[in-house]
């Protein structure tokens, strides 16, 4: 008996010694004790290998270069300033490319398809970058220097500050005689970008846009003779742009006039490409107008558009015929005594498209005609049946009197100038004459024996359609 109850109270005992040393060798773990991970790390305010690359949007619509295909030589960077300003509207970096300086080539030639620079030393945060291209003709509206000359003063030097609303209310005289690629004028180009830096070596890519539309103009020849061509103009564009795409966009004055020595021919049943050429961007109500000289004589026409955007082009294919189709037009202003008023159409038709200045508040009539000049002479034929298309959106503009489809179509317009209508018409009989229209522009009224003359009237994506305008033999 009394050898098991010792052997009892050994093992009991080794068992709380055991615990004992379990207890000894356990810790209490609290919330104060949890392991935390390192504080996020305080943001860089300089950043390092910040790349930039500029370069020269796509034009929309016209050759290949550089991968853009519908550019030319020349068409490209020639000279670059980069402005980068900070939240606090401070000049933080101004970079200025200069083709000479730099010794580059292909930019003395306006074809450097993209300007790459690496900046340290930037602070991070939000920043507006501008970059200004080949403004070494750009004239600022109201001041006598350009811009070009303006960017390198004190006042767009480095820690300077940036007025943004006077910048970007500035406007281009007249941009495009600024253009003359062969002469080494290229075509200025600006944009504004806005972007956060925040890491080292982060990548911008700035786009330029060039401040300039293009027009292709190619003419299709079926009227039995060879065309000699002197002379071309076109109109109406805006006087002037903003420097910065956004700005307001207007119709304008400005004329394209171009002489040719030699002249351009294109053969009977040929079609031939005449000229590319630059011209200002414009948004307006009335068609744009062309005028040819071909063997001597001028021939007119309208476009089927009235407005154009910076950095695209317009393709405008001219057809030549021997049948055209002219509007005989009279109006009468009933208010002041019912005196007619004198109308001039002309017969030299580029277009099938027609534009027509008329007094606010008139009556007027069209008669038709289709004119043939060919091997048996100079003939004549009344349309005898036609009809018009007048749109519910012109419903406050013109009122309509006749039938749509009446040999002799009449109707009234508003008594408000510098309106404008579009009414669109197919002829059928003598001759089918398809997707005509004429614009009507409201004009003051003049004293009773003025003549109310009528005019003739996206470097974007693909497919390029040329607008196609028949062109035709005069009288």
């Amino acid at each position: 008996m009394k050898q098991t109850v010792c052997t009892i109270a050994i093992n009991i005992g080794l068992c709380l010694c055991a615990l004992f040393v379990l207890a000894g060798c356990t810790k209490i773990i609290s919330d104060d004790d949890t392991p935390k991970p390192d504080p996020d790390p305080a943001p860089k305010t300089r950043l390092e290998n910040i790349s930039v690359v500029i370069g020269a949007a796509n034009i929309l619509e016209s050759k290949a270069l550089h991968g853009d295909e519908y550019a030319q030589s020349g068409e490209f960077i020639h000279s670059l300033h980069l402005l980068i300003v900070n939240e606090n509207n401070i000049i933080e970096k101004h970079i200025a490319f200069d083709p000479n300086r730099e010794n580059d080539y292909n930019a003395s030639e306006g074809n450097l398809a993209q300007y790459t620079a690496t900046i340290d030393f930037l602070t991070s945060g939000k920043k507006t970058f501008y970059a200004f291209a080949n403004m070494e003709q750009a004239k600022i509206k109201g001041q006598s220097i350009s811009f070009d000359t303006l960017l390198k003063g004190n006042e767009f030097k480095e820690g300077e500050s940036w007025n943004g609303n006077v910048v970007e209310a500035y406007r281009i005289e007249n941009p495009m005689v600024c253009v003359d690629i062969k002469n080494r004028k290229f075509i200025p180009m600006s944009t504004k970008q806005e972007v956060a830096l925040s890491v080292d070596g982060q990548h911008v890519t700035v786009s330029l846009i060039r401040l300039v539309a293009k027009v292709k103009m190619q003419l299709a020849n079926n009227h039995g003779e060879r065309a000699s061509i002197s002379k071309l103009v076109m109109k109406s564009f805006s006087d002037d742009t903003p420097l910065i795409k956004g700005g307001t966009v207007e119709a304008g004055n400005k004329t394209y006039e171009k002489e040719f020595n030699p002249a351009v021919i294109v053969e009977n049943n040929n079609i031939s490409d005449i000229l590319e050429f630059y011209v200002n961007e414009t948004q307006g109500t009335t068609p744009f107008e062309v005028e040819l000289t071909i063997n001597d004589t001028i021939y007119t026409g309208a476009l089927g558009v009235s407005s154009l955007e910076r950095n695209h082009v317009l393709p405008v294919s001219l057809h030549l015929l021997k049948s055209t189709l002219v509007l005989d037009v009279t109006a009468s202003v009933a208010p002041i005594g019912g005196y007619p008023v004198l109308v001039n159409l002309g017969n030299n038709r580029l277009t099938n498209n027609y534009l027509l200045r008329l007094p606010e508040g008139c009556y007027f009539t069209i008669e038709g005609k289709i004119i043939n000049d060919g091997e048996v002479g100079h003939i004549e034929d009344p349309v005898t049946k036609w009809k018009w298309n007048v749109s519910d959106a012109y419903s406050s503009i013109i009122q309509v009197e006749s039938a749509l489809d009446a040999q002799i179509f009449a109707a009234h317009l508003t008594a408000l100038p510098k309106q404008t209508v579009q009414l669109n018409f197919e002829v059928y009989e003598p001759q089918q004459v398809n997707n005509a229209s004429l614009t009507i522009e409201t004009v003051p009224l003049q004293d009773w024996d003025t003549t109310y003359p009528t005019s003739a009237l996206e470097w974007d994506e693909k497919p390029v359609w040329f607008t196609s305008v028949s062109l035709t033999k005069s009288k």
